[in-house]
């Protein structure tokens, strides 16, 4: 998922919980004596209803206010959350929890009550950080059991005063609104798709300024300082975390809590009104019509279609999918003013190069990790024509009748090859004085055999390519080369395999390749200089040997009294 609330299985929450019980009370916990205690009988899981009073009458002058000293405090409330993280199977009910069963089986209920009544609660020693085994990388930080109550109550108020305030098609983190639910919503509502695009986002953590604007947000409705200085403190110990450009570790099952969803679905509600006044302005601009009201001309018989322009939006936590049934004009300053607004008003990263518009009739639409169609198969994948048909039938029948004459001109080829061999052992016979029963050709034939294998085999191994690529196919994937298996077979099968493997590298090493074809290369570069160089020594030697003959004849004719004119 692209937002995550670490969480820790149940087994080891209980586990981290006893150790931190086991070593005695808490001076923190002395403030219990002074509120009175609670039967169980009085403090019993809060209905929906009775949840809703007790959150609306802290709801004075169009704010909510006190909601963590007396409504997430509440004993009630926070018996009501460790009902709702208990699991159990979807058939039957559980058992309602008790008061003094979770005291004695966990932690006091109410001294956590107290806690928070006092905002006295410390988030960091109710986390416990998880370290790699190398000891590097970013620690994983998760809630114990305690702090995981606290996140549920927290939850289940925010659940109260937003969810009658959240658009129509905001998905994630609500009540029966999933992802089955947005799905069908895509298709019983989405009729004649042209274009879509999703927003995709930069991988980019919840920093400091966007909790600071989440506050904002959520003191918009909310006038209570110390629970937004706890929602504060729960990012900066990272047990709350919020990813929009997916999961910052990138290992293990996403270990989410419903707080972060409805944490996102705040921040991005400003955002799904601008879509909605987008939605009805559009809606304004392009007004439906009945089958009754559009009438065609008096000199027209064609049936009259209106197909009038629309903008579906469906928001998954932060995946954002936005339809239209416009031009792609229209679609591309739909996009322009959706990347600015999140750019700007909710201070976020849009990846502009992954924020693309496609079309609807002829791209399937990637959505939450889904792949959708808002088209019928047939049109994305037409049906062929009778005359493709035919053309197809026409080129296998000519790709099979190319493979036919290959085939046959192989075996002609092979038949044309072993008359070869066999007039050349003939005369090779003929020539040693005839025929002679006692003559053995197999040598004759296993010499021209080995000369013509030699030619093939040394042209093959001119190329390292084919070489690499025998030696990775011989080499690689054999269970012979394990220990324990070479352990159980025959020596001398073990040994047969290592002098084939020792073979291989011998012959087919790609390094060794190389550096032979280098070699090579490079001996027979110093041959053509030798050559060069001592066919120039000898022209030197022809001219120098000339040149003494000519001083030579000149010296004498001098000596005779010739005169050279």
């Amino acid at each position: 998922m692209l937002l995550s609330l670490l969480r820790k299985p149940k087994s080891a929450t209980i586990s981290a919980v006893n150790i931190r019980l086991s070593g005695g009370t808490s001076p923190l916990f002395s403030t219990l004596g002074h509120q009175p205690l609670l039967s169980s009988a009085e403090v019993q899981p809060l209905t929906k209803s009775a949840l809703q009073s007790l959150v609306l009458s802290h709801y004075h002058h169009g704010k909510f206010r006190s909601l963590l000293q007396n409504v997430v405090a509440s004993p009630s409330l926070l018996l009501t959350a460790c009902h709702n993280l208990r699991k159990h199977a979807p058939d039957s009910l559980p058992p309602p929890l008790t008061l003094d069963w979770v005291s004695a089986q966990f932690f006091s209920l109410q001294e956590l009550s107290s806690q928070l009544s006092e905002s006295s609660l410390d988030v960091e020693s109710c986390c416990v950080s998880v370290f790699p085994e190398a000891r590097r990388g970013t620690p994983l930080v998760l809630p114990n059991l305690k702090l995981k109550v606290v996140l549920e109550a927290i939850r289940i108020v925010l659940e109260v005063i937003y969810d009658d305030r959240f658009a129509t098609f905001s998905y994630g983190g609500r009540a029966n609104m999933g992802r089955h639910t947005a799905v069908r919503y895509l298709k019983n509502s989405v009729e004649n798709p042209s274009w879509w695009f999703s927003v995709k986002f930069d991988n980019e953590l919840f920093g400091a300024r966007h909790v600071d604007k989440l506050c904002l947000m959520l003191g918009e409705k909310i006038e209570d300082s110390e629970l937004l200085d706890f929602i504060r403190r729960l990012f900066e110990c990272q047990v709350v975390a919020i990813n929009l450009g997916g999961v910052c570790l990138g290992r293990g099952l996403p270990q989410e809590c419903a707080l972060s969803s409805i944490l996102i679905n705040v921040y991005l509600n400003g955002f799904d009104k601008e879509v909605q006044d987008l939605r009805l302005k559009m809606n304004k601009e392009n007004p439906e019509f009945k089958e009754n009201e559009l009438v065609p001309g008096e000199s027209s018989s064609v049936n009259v279609f209106y197909k009038p322009v629309k903008i579906y939006a469906v928001r998954y936590l932060n995946e954002i999918l936005i339809i239209t049934s416009g031009t792609k004009m229209l679609t591309m300053d739909l996009k322009n003013t959706v990347v600015m607004f999140m750019e700007q008003n909710l201070d976020l990263k849009v990846d502009r190069r992954r924020t693309v518009i496609h079309s609807a009739v002829s791209e399937k639409i990637h959505f939450m990790g889904m792949e959708l169609q808002a088209v019928a198969p047939s049109v994305l994948r037409p049906p062929m024509t009778e005359k493709a048909i035919r053309a197809r039938k026409k080129y296998l029948r000519q790709k099979e009748v190319r493979l036919l004459e290959l085939k046959n001109a192989r075996e002609r080829n092979r038949k044309k090859l072993g008359m070869k061999l066999m007039n050349h052992v003939f005369k090779k016979l003929k020539r040693s004085n005839g025929f002679k029963f006692d003559f053995q050709i197999e040598n004759e034939v296993r010499q021209i055999f080995s000369t013509w294998a030699d030619e093939v085999v040394h042209e093959f191994l001119r190329s390292v390519d084919e070489r690499w690529e025998w030696h990775r196919e011989l080499s690689s994937g054999d269970f012979l080369s394990l220990g324990r298996i070479r352990d159980l077979l025959p020596h001398d099968l073990v040994d047969a395999y290592d002098n084939f493997q020792h073979q291989v590298d011998k012959y087919l090493k790609p390094v060794k390749a190389k550096k032979e074809l280098e070699e090579e290369v490079r001996r027979r570069e110093e041959e053509e200089e030798t050559e060069v160089c001592s066919k120039n020594c000898r022209g030197f030697d022809k001219a120098l040997r000339q040149s003494r003959c000519t001083h030579r004849t000149h010296t004498k004719g001098r000596q005779n009294g010739w005169i050279y004119q």
